[in-house]
Order: C-alpha cells, then structure tokens, then sequence
C-alpha cells in the first residue's frame, strides 16, 4: 500500500475517532498503521475503555476493513476494587424471604367483605378458616348456617347448620371441623358436598379448635381445659396444665409447625404457650391487648392476636418476649373476633367489626 494511500486512512481513521461514544470499541490506529505498513494484518492489542464503535462514516471504515484480510480482537476486563463476600455453597442457593423470629410484618389491604352488601340482616361471624384456593368457610351465627365465599369475597352458597357450631378448622383442602357448643362434639364435613362425615362426642362444652397434626385435631374444652382427638375419634394422651381445667370460658386456640399449642384467654387478659407435652412455656400480658380472642401463627411460628377490647392485631414473638401492634382503629380495625393466617396465601385474613365484615391482608 502507498504512503499516501495510507495517510489517508489514516486521516480517516482519526476523523472516526471523534465520532465514537464513549461506550464503543475503537481499534487503536497505530496497530492498523503498522499492520498495514508490516502486511501482518493481525491486531495484537486494543488500547481502550470503550466497548463498541459508533460511526458517522461508515462506508470509510468498511472500505479499509474489507482490505484487511484478518482482525483478531483480544478482549479485556476491567477489574473493580469491590469488596464481594465470598458465599458457602448454602448461600448461593436464594431462598424466599420467610418471616422469622425477629421480623415484624407489614399488613396491607387486599379486600374487605362486608355482609350488609350481602344480606341487610347482617351475619354474626366469628370464627372461619380458609384453603389454599383463597376459598373462605364461616360460622354464621346469627342464621344458624355455614356460608362459603370465595377467593374474590363473592357469596357461594349458604348451608344451614344442624347445631349451634362455634370453632372451625381446616383439617385438609377438602375436609373440615367445627365444635358443636350445643351436643358437646366435633363435626367433620366434606367441604365440596357440604355433607357429615363423622361425629366426635367431646363429652363437655367445646369452643375453640384447630388442627394438630395430619392426623388429629385439638379442642378446647370448658372442663378439661385441652383435648386432642385423632381420626378415629379417640382421645390422644395429653398433659394439660391445671391452669386451663374447670375455667368455663371460651378457649380459642392455634398450633405452630413444632406442635406447640397457643391459647387466648379472654377474662384473663393473656395468652399462653404450651410445648408438646403440655408443659407451660410462658404467658404472655400486655396493656396493648384486651379482650383476646382469635389467634393464629405466622411462618415464623410468631403469634397474631384479635384484641376484641383493645380493637387491634398484636404480634407476639414466639419466645413471648416481645410484641407490636400491626392494625389498630387506625386502620378500621374494630373489635376483631376470629383471625387466621394462611401460609399458602400469605394472607391474614380476620373477622372484623363485630363479624360484619372479613378484612384479608397481604403479609409483608
């Protein structure tokens, strides 16, 4: 190549140059130049901090490209100087974040379902329990019938009950439980046919109840304090402690993933925990709530209470030490009744303003 050819393409080359933006590739000129001068058309080196080429003379560049007959680009990285914590394989793997010990939620308003849009008489709704469809199954009460809504809060059908049902618990995604305050008993429903599937004689009043096991379910009984039955109906050994016998009170109750039995004593202003043996672990009392009634438990295994006095939430970490108002009248809560939190959903949904109306949250 002449050397007036190549000062030329040189020329170009400097004029190309100024058109590059500042994250672009720009081969260096002088490789170009002394390959071409060489004939060794191979580029060793790229002295740049840019990564592509922006040209406004493109048919310029082509042309002295195509008289090259190879262009070989060693790419390079720019190393920063940041300080990366070096993981252990476990923590490589991400896991979604799970409230825990420590963690005070965040609620937010998903939907309320508010009964005068559904009947002008108003229900009377304490106690519910939902699936992992966002189906919700409650105890109406005030007309003596079970009413099923689901997971957008329309009315799916209403079924009269035989009895004055109370307490209502999930055993399965197709079966459920409630306490009959009236015949001293547990009845287990089909939840799709709405039809009985087995009576279970308590021998005394019941009220509260909630699963135990894939097995079995525990009761709260005014005489006895707490019983647990499995699916044949047969009472499982259980050391209740004398704090809860002949109290003849409503005994509202919720069991954690490790078996441990929380219950809300409304006269007496407290909560108390049991391990698996019945052994009391601790009683918990605040000023912040009154009047507790439902209660349920988080992924964390921490505690959420119904103040139906106070008229808030209270969580309560699980070791008891520790708790926090999430809703309060702030937030339209007024005297709450049943609550319960759906792991699946990662909802809280409760019984709010005196049963007229269920509140879901998203738990945050």
């Amino acid at each position: 190549m002449h050397e007036t050819e190549l000062l030329k393409h040189k020329e170009d080359l400097d004029h190309i140059s100024t058109k590059c933006s500042e994250d672009k590739i720009f081969l260096s000129i002088f490789e170009i130049e002394n390959a071409l001068r060489n004939q060794d058309l191979v580029i060793k080196h790229i002295e740049s901090n840019c990564v592509d080429i922006r040209i406004s003379d493109e048919v310029a560049f082509e042309s002295l490209l195509h008289q090259l007959k190879e262009v070989k680009i060693n790419l390079f990285q720019t190393t920063l100087n940041i300080d990366i914590p070096q993981l252990t394989p476990a923590q490589l793997i991400l896991q979604p974040k799970l409230h825990g010990i420590h963690d005070v939620p965040r609620l937010h308003l998903r939907m309320d379902i508010a009964f005068q849009e559904i009947d002008p008489q108003d229900g009377l709704i304490r106690n519910f329990t939902t699936f992992q469809n966002g189906q919700i199954i409650a105890v109406d009460e005030k007309h003596d019938c079970l009413v099923e809504f689901n997971k957008e809060g329309i009315l799916e059908r209403n079924v009269k009950m035989q009895s004055k049902y109370f307490g209502i618990t999930k055993i399965t995604q197709d079966i459920f439980a409630v306490t009959d305050s009236e015949n001293d008993s547990v009845e287990i429903y089909d939840k799709h046919t709405m039809n009985l599937i087995k009576h279970v004689y308590t021998v005394e009043k019941c009220s509260g109840i909630a699963k135990y096991s894939d097995n079995s379910i525990v009761v709260g009984c005014n005489s006895t304090g707490i019983r647990i039955i499995d699916s044949t109906g047969n009472n499982i050994a259980y050391n209740c402690p004398n704090k809860l016998m002949q109290l003849n009170q409503t005994l509202l109750l919720t069991v954690d993933d490790e078996c441990r039995i929380f219950c809300s004593l409304t006269k007496d202003n407290s909560v108390i925990a049991l391990d698996s043996t019945g052994k009391l672990m601790f009683t918990f009392r605040s000023e912040k709530l009154k009047g507790p009634y439902g209660i349920t438990v988080d992924r964390g295994n921490n505690i959420l209470v119904a103040g139906s006095d106070s008229n808030n939430i209270v969580w309560i970490r699980r070791d008891g030490k520790k708790c926090k108002e999430l809703l309060t009248t702030r937030d339209g809560i007024w005297c709450p009744y049943g609550i319960e939190f759906n792991k699946q959903l990662n909802i809280l949904v409760i019984c709010n303003c005196r049963g007229s109306k269920i509140s879901i949250y998203e738990y945050l």
